[in-house]
């Protein structure tokens, strides 16, 4: 198990924490980007349609970027031995059960009624005891950690790709924006 200097997570740790908040999050904004399409092509000229598309995904990366803060203040103040030396995993957990919750949310939340506070806190509360002991399992199993921290090597890849795309679509949103 790599070690780390107390409250610090090194470049690499932080790219892969990174790539596992930017894919689920651009694959789920470009399916629902996605299906919406079909009802644009009679209506849109497909420049109209990229000025759309830009700005769920640059707001997807920067939900990313605000994930990935929130879960290194949480590493920062936790115990290394309870989330910081097993980072990219525990991370990983969290955010595809978290994505798998928003997604539920997005399709079936008005036919369950979840958008009363009350009860979109009671929905909340399995997925927190999931993320336990998913934590849990993670914690005590070397093969888990292994595999998600290969998966986040993997999507390290398709992320970089992700940014870059962002980063151009923002581009075409300022400049047609301003133009």
């Amino acid at each position: 198990m790599v070690t780390y200097r107390p409250g610090f997570l090194p470049w690499r740790v932080v790219l892969r924490g990174l790539a596992i908040c930017i894919v689920p999050v651009h694959v789920w904004a470009m399916i629902a980007v996605f299906r919406a399409i079909p009802s644009w092509i009679l209506s849109m000229s497909l420049v109209e349609m990229i000025a759309v598309m830009a700005y769920p995904l640059d707001f997807a990366l920067l939900e990313s970027g605000i994930v990935l803060f929130c879960l290194i203040a949480i590493a920062a103040v936790l115990p290394a031995s309870l989330y910081r030396n097993q980072f990219v995993s525990q991370t990983s957990l969290i955010v595809f059960i978290f994505t798998a919750w928003a997604v539920l949310m997005q399709f079936y939340g008005q036919v369950w009624d979840l958008w009363t506070p009350r009860r979109f806190l009671m929905g909340l509360v399995p997925v927190v005891l999931l993320i336990g002991v998913a934590s849990a399992v993670n914690a005590g199993s070397k093969i888990v950690q292994k595999g998600l921290d290969a998966l986040a090597e993997r999507f390290l890849v398709l992320a970089l790709v992700y940014i870059a795309l962002d980063l151009f679509l923002l581009v075409f949103i300022i400049s047609r924006n301003i133009l």
